[in-house]
């Protein structure tokens, strides 16, 4: 029990990391294509909209997206392992 928690633990922490470090590029991948966006988007929508929309999209692909993929994973071996076939 005590070793399931200390593996618990540890994924949870390197999982934390990686989906900042992806979500990190995808930070930069947006910030490089709104540099191209023509100024008079910004006249006609306003920056506080489009900011919330991004921030609330990568926030939740920051903080569900690996967990989500590991759930998904995890469910896929945990089938494959427990089959009785």
């Amino acid at each position: 029990m005590i070793l399931r928690f200390f593996f618990d633990y540890m994924r949870s922490r390197f999982q934390e990391s990686i989906s900042y470090e992806l979500v990190a590029k995808d930070r930069l991948a947006i910030g490089d294509a709104l540099k191209r966006v023509s100024l008079g988007y910004f006249q006609k929508n306003s920056t506080g909209t489009i900011l919330n929309s991004i921030t609330t999209g990568l926030n939740l692909l920051e903080n569900m997206g690996i967990r989500m993929i590991d759930n998904f994973v995890g469910g896929y071996l945990n089938f494959l392992v427990d089959y009785p076939g």
